[in-house]
């Protein structure tokens, strides 16, 4: 796992594993857990904008109610 952002300590887990990491500011930092199976892809939608975020798809916009309408 890469992990970038601002400066924190933390602890990652998963399956029955974990690790501590410190991330610095600027940095990149890259966590293994010895044993644990990785999922095999990276995470394509980390940073955009996706579903069900807006805008949604025609026919799926959110109506208002008439009584709430200001």
């Amino acid at each position: 796992m890469r992990l970038s952002g601002a400066p924190c300590a933390l602890r990652v887990q998963a399956q029955w594993r974990g690790r501590g990491a410190v991330v610095t500011a600027g940095r990149t930092v890259t966590v293994v857990l010895a044993g644990a199976t990785a999922h095999p892809l990276d995470d394509l939608a980390l940073g955009r904008t996706v579903f069900p975020t807006s805008p949604l798809p025609e026919g799926m916009r959110r109506r208002r109610c008439p009584a709430c309408a200001a």
